[in-house]
């Protein structure tokens, strides 16, 4: 079944916000565990403040990019969906809005790590996490096109 590309609306919050809650929940090296009370409210929160494209097949959410700009602000898959070349498709169609992407990731988030070099982006700076939510030491990629 064809999975397509849509924009989000406000509805869509509880879908994202389960996506959100079972990623935390398996990413072992994640101190600090979220409630679902909070995962919505990080997903209103996405809604509100950035624009938020979603892949979906037929009615279920498989995943979704948040844009800010030429910031990724997130990118997440539900469970089933990963391997599928969703994510894939969500970062071509932010690439295709722009010539620059940056995103911030956990050093310890090696899967995402690597998904991110294998489309072309770049590691520019790792920082020891002071500045962010989880203190979690991160980095800090990039793209542009025209580069390799």
């Amino acid at each position: 079944m064809t999975v397509v590309l849509t924009p989000a609306a406000r509805r869509h919050a509880t879908p994202i916000a389960g996506i959100l809650g079972h990623w935390r929940q398996e990413a072992g090296w994640i101190p600090s565990a979220s409630t679902p009370h909070q995962d919505r409210a990080a997903a209103r929160l996405l809604l509100r403040r950035t624009e938020v494209t979603l892949a979906r097949r037929r009615f279920r959410v498989l995943g979704f990019i948040a844009l800010s700009g030429k910031i990724v602000q997130a990118l997440y898959l539900a469970p089933e969906a990963v391997g599928q070349g969703l994510g894939r498709s969500l970062i071509e169609h932010a690439k295709a809005r722009t010539d620059r992407l940056e995103l911030w990731t956990h050093q310890a988030n090696s899967a995402a790590r690597g998904f991110y070099v294998k489309q072309g982006f770049y590691e520019k700076r790792l920082t020891n996490g002071e500045d962010n939510d989880d203190r979690l030491p991160d980095v800090h990629l990039v793209w542009a096109r025209g580069t390799a």
